[in-house]
């Protein structure tokens, strides 16, 4: 429960950083404008959050009974349907974007550009699976908050460079790259450590099990 309670901690901090340190290096109006591009990106996250909700009790209950194929073939259709929902979100949000925008005042038309950089990284948050879930709820709790710290560094870093050389835009590239390294490397682990790819991209899993009966 206390490294549950740690990660949920960190990762809503995280998630904000890059926020805070635009109030404070810009100012609020630079704040606001940036704060919708975020918001407007995260709605990308819509499947990847219902399938996080859903999964979960899966996920628990076949790695306890030791299921893996039961488990890979409901990861592998909760990651196409993840897949298509945010596929879906984000080519809505890059066609009308402007016109949304729009609404909140002439300035936050300068949201688009930070929307379109955020939405890459949280593409490659949905479409990465629901890695998280499964480090937690396979005993790897650890592993996750070694990562935290580091996409926590990793941003802080990314924002202190990146905002005095590009604005908010350079807020935005930061918390892209974090968002996307840092998903890519708890891919890295739950396909190495689990032998399960939760992802739509056809990487070869089974080799473990193939390893441990020669």
């Amino acid at each position: 429960a206390l490294p549950m309670m740690l990660m949920m901690g960190m990762n809503d901090l995280i998630s904000r950083m890059d926020i805070l340190m635009v109030g404070n290096m810009m100012g609020p109006e630079q704040t606001g404008i940036y704060s919708v591009a975020s918001r407007f990106a995260e709605l990308s996250l819509f499947g990847l959050n219902t399938a996080n909700a859903v999964l979960v009790p899966f996920i628990a209950e076949y790695h306890h009974k030791g299921q893996k194929d039961r488990l890979q073939k409901i990861l592998t259709v909760s990651a196409w349907l993840i897949f298509a929902v945010t596929i879906t979100i984000m080519l809505g949000l890059a066609v009308m974007g402007p016109f949304v925008l729009g609404f909140f005042g002439p300035g936050f038309s300068h949201a688009y550009v930070p929307m379109l950089v955020l939405l890459t990284g949280q593409a490659v948050n949905a479409l990465t699976g629901p890695i998280g879930a499964l480090i937690v709820l396979t005993g790897h709790q650890l592993r996750a908050i070694e990562i935290l710290i580091f996409k926590a560094i990793l941003n802080f870093g990314g924002n202190i460079l990146l905002i005095p050389l590009s604005g908010i835009n350079g807020a935005a590239i930061a918390a892209a790259c974090t968002i996307g390294f840092s998903n890519l490397l708890l891919f890295f682990y739950v396909f190495k450590l689990l032998d399960l790819n939760p992802s739509i991209f056809p990487f070869r899993t089974g080799w473990k099990t193939q390893m441990e009966t020669v």
